[in-house]
């Protein structure tokens, strides 16, 4: 991820795009977390990382784009 919140608004879009065309009406997500645990196998889906506070300021486009 990035500080870009034009480049998050536009993974949230697509992630959107991407879930209505599967026909889902219900998408989980974003998942913000600090991740504490290196190996955790789930760690590609939180979107902050280890700062919370990148995660606090980008959160809101990537919803905005879903």
């Amino acid at each position: 991820m990035t500080w870009d919140k034009d480049l998050c608004y536009a993974q949230g879009k697509a992630m959107g795009e991407e879930f209505l065309a599967k026909g889902a009406h219900v998408q989980l997500g974003p998942g913000v977390n600090v991740q504490r645990i290196p190996t955790n196998g789930r760690n590609f889906e939180y979107l902050s990382g280890e700062d919370p506070v990148v995660g606090a300021k980008l959160v809101g486009s990537v919803i905005k784009g879903i």
